[in-house]
Order: structure tokens, then C-alpha cells, then sequence
């Protein structure tokens, strides 16, 4: 979670909420067609049917993995500060929408098609004192 880290700031405004200490991805509904996008919407029309009646939705915290990859050299631009190699894979979620993110909490010889995963907080990168934190997925802790 955030609170263990100091100067903690995200890599993007409005992507993830804390609810109740559980971190839940922001997205958007269309109203009409039922449609889900993630991140939420920043203009209310539907791409699927040009609806205006959007609302701003919670995900839900915990999908399946339907592709993975490991990336084993910084993408090009210079944007991107973490580290590599990192594993990336797109995510499920029961709401039908496919979600891309880090991998973390297991080895990339451990995930598969398939694979439970759920939402965390994890640092990205620091930079000038602050250590900037994204959304990432890991694998749903079974409980004990």
C-alpha cells in the first residue's frame, strides 16, 4: 500500500482509489450499451455507440491473465523510468474489459493463461524525491 512509502505520488491522477484499504481501478459505463473502458473516460461518448451517458465505475479488484509478455529492454520515448526486465500482462476483468499492467509478487516462469490475479500498489520508480507508484497485478493470495 501507499502508506509505507514517503513523498508516495501516482503516475497518473484518477486511475485507482483506495476503498477501504483495498485498491479498485476507476473506469467508465456506458449508460446505453453497457460498454466498459479503462482508464475511465475523460470525454462522455461511447467509441462502442456514441451515447453521452456515461458514468465513472469501480472494477473489480481481482481478474484472470489472457496474455503475457517479458520485456527485457526500456520502451523507446525515454518515458518510461522503472526497471527491466519486467514481466507485462493483460488482464481480464470480470466486467469484460482487458486491462494491461506489470506483473510482480511471482517469478515470469510462474504465470499462465489463466492466472488469478488482483490490483496492488506498487512503486514504479523515484524520481527528485518522490517515489511515483502505479497500479500493478499480482497473484490472488489464497487464504489461509
Amino acid at each position: 500500500m501507499v502508506d509505507k512509502w514517503e513523498n508516495a505520488v501516482p503516475v497518473a491522477p484518477g486511475m485507482w482509489c483506495d476503498n477501504g484499504g483495498e485498491i479498485q481501478l476507476i473506469g467508465s459505463t456506458c449508460e446505453m450499451c453497457k460498454e466498459v473502458f479503462f482508464p475511465k473516460k475523460e470525454i462522455d461518448i461511447c467509441s462502442h455507440c456514441q451515447s453521452e451517458k456515461i458514468s465513472e465505475i469501480l472494477l473489480s479488484r481481482v481478474g484472470r491473465v489472457i496474455s503475457y509478455t517479458v520485456v527485457y529492454q526500456p520502451p523507446a520515448g525515454g518515458f518510461y523510468k522503472g526497471p527491466v526486465p519486467f514481466t507485462y500482462v493483460i488482464v481480464e476483468l470480470p466486467e469484460g474489459v482487458h486491462v494491461q499492467g506489470h506483473f510482480i509478487g511471482a517469478e515470469s516462469d510462474k504465470i499462465k493463461i489463466g492466472l488469478p490475479v488482483q490490483v496492488v500498489l506498487d512503486l514504479l520508480y523515484e524520481e527528485e524525491g518522490k517515489q511515483v507508484v502505479t497500479f500493478k497485478f499480482a497473484p490472488v493470495k489464497e487464504e489461509e
